[in-house]
């Protein structure tokens, strides 16, 4: 009987020792997931393949022109990035069907459940302007400071 005790409360306390308690560093380390940026733009690709409609444009209603955007996906930019423990970040090119070279900068906020990355929040970055000089170009919305939107109109 002292012997079964013993053994349970020896496996008791090896179990405990092995495993970090939460208010260790090691648990920290061990409770969040690393993702690496083809897993970033794994997840980017994932979500704008699964909102292509039948004509296979992504679709994205413009807040400021109030319109239903119907693009042609071009590019996910390097580098994508990490932006905090929980959320990181892809930028990316889209056209106009028809009009190659007017080109939307549309960028994705992901975050993760700590075993899969989902974009949370999409937001056109960049819209196309034409100028007689030199023709198409991306004109900024916004632009980041320390990670945080700010509005430039």
């Amino acid at each position: 009987m002292i012997q079964k005790i013993y053994l349970l409360v020896l496996l008791v306390f090896t179990a405990q020792s092995s495993f970090p308690s939460p208010d260790q560093e090691d648990y920290k380390s061990i409770a969040v997931k690393q993702f690496y940026s083809e897993d970033i733009k794994h997840a980017t690709s994932l979500y704008i393949r699964n909102s292509l409609n039948s004509e296979e444009n992504f679709l994205i209603f413009d807040e400021k022109t109030e319109e239903l955007l119907e693009l042609k996906f071009l590019k996910i930019h390097d580098p994508v990035r990490q932006i905090s423990e929980e959320s990181y970040f892809a930028c990316t090119d889209f056209y106009v069907p028809g009009n190659p070279n007017k080109i939307y900068d549309i960028d994705f906020w992901l975050d993760h459940d700590n075993i899969n990355l989902s974009v949370y929040e999409v937001k056109i970055h960049k819209e196309p302007r034409k100028s007689l000089r030199n023709g198409w170009y991306k004109y900024p919305r916004y632009t980041f400071v320390n990670d945080e939107i700010e509005y430039l109109y």
